[in-house]
């Protein structure tokens, strides 16, 4: 029976610290768990916190950490994923043409990275693992041209636009 009182009363004051926790605002939540909070301006040797530079309505210039993936399958878009595709940050969308300079190629977005690089990282599709690990990570200047419409999942213009580029 005190188990179980116990057990109850820790329960309370977790969901009690939980629902305090998500009433703060980051910062003061920041202060109460004693941590330090570095915005992307304050970050000192990370070159992607620059902002982007608008070049028209629809490109722009960014530095993003570029890596390479080797995954075989379906991407977030729903097409299989090949040589030309990366994957992009939910803020660029699907069917977006990302040009590296530095590389002289170009690759459209068909997947998306994971939500803890920070929407600053590019991962371009490569076919074997060796040339993943060899390209390994780097801060590459990236022009960013969004698409004219919006691409939906498995669209067929998205699987043209890819085929058109292999050519």
């Amino acid at each position: 029976m005190i188990t179980l009182l116990l057990r109850a009363l820790l329960g309370l004051i977790l969901v009690a610290t939980v629902a305090r926790e998500e009433v703060l605002p980051p910062a003061e939540r920041a202060i109460a768990m004693d941590a330090v909070v570095i915005s992307p301006s304050d970050a000192p040797d990370d070159p992607t916190c620059a902002p982007a530079i608008e070049l028209d309505g629809r490109t722009f210039r960014q530095t993003f950490r570029v890596t390479a993936y080797c995954d075989r399958g379906l991407t977030a878009a729903g097409i299989p994923s090949g040589v030309g595709q990366c994957a992009a940050p939910a803020n660029i969308p699907f069917g977006s043409k990302i040009y590296v300079p530095s590389l002289g190629q170009s690759f459209i977005v068909t997947d998306r990275t994971h939500k803890r690089f920070r929407h600053n990282t590019i991962d371009i599709f490569m076919p074997v693992r060796s040339d993943c690990l060899k390209f390994g990570r780097n801060y590459l200047e990236c022009e960013v041209q969004l698409p004219e419409q919006k691409v939906r999942y498995a669209e067929p213009s998205l699987a043209a636009t890819i085929a058109d580029r292999s050519r």
